[in-house]
């Protein structure tokens, strides 16, 4: 029932320890979560994952940025961050599953562009997805980009033949 009290006491040792990012900022995130203020939550996460790509430190942030999609999941810069950070550490098949959690969200909530940005890379780390390549295909023509519906049926061509 001291959250607020506890919130503002590491604040203070921030600014008196501004070094103390990581450990500090990571408990008045989960303060700030647990009293239900996950906006507050998002931007104390965002410092630690700023904190930690600084020092380099990859599996720091991508714990940071799982909790961060977690607490919420409509953030699809987060998401597409996360899914990067997954193929930097060449965990693929996270990855894959990450980009295409965001190209749903991206295609039901009729955000064309982005849509075609994040499919685009799923495709790229997901070639035997020919369905996904089908669709880019179709999208492209209707966008009247012939060389790129080319592109992406000459491999579902390719696959046809196996």
């Amino acid at each position: 029932g001291f959250f607020l009290k506890a919130a503002a006491v590491c604040r203070q040792i921030l600014q008196l320890d501004p070094e103390r990012v990581d450990d500090v900022n990571l408990k008045v995130a989960w303060m700030c979560q647990e009293l239900g203020l996950a906006t507050e939550a998002m931007g104390q996460y965002q410092l630690v994952v700023s904190h930690y790509e600084k020092a380099g430190d990859t599996r720091g942030c991508l714990g940071i940025l799982r909790k961060m999609v977690e607490l919420d999941p409509d953030n699809m810069a987060n998401g597409v961050k996360l899914g990067e950070m997954l193929v930097q550490q060449k965990m693929v098949p996270e990855a894959i599953r990450e980009f295409r959690r965001c190209a749903e969200y991206l295609r039901a909530n009729k955000r064309p562009d982005d849509y075609l940005k994040v499919a685009e890379r799923l495709s790229f780390l997901d070639p035997s997805d020919l369905a996904l390549a089908r669709e880019l295909a179709a999208i492209y023509l209707e966008k009247h980009d012939a060389k790129r519906a080319l592109a992406k049926s000459q491999g579902c061509f390719k696959a046809d033949r196996h």
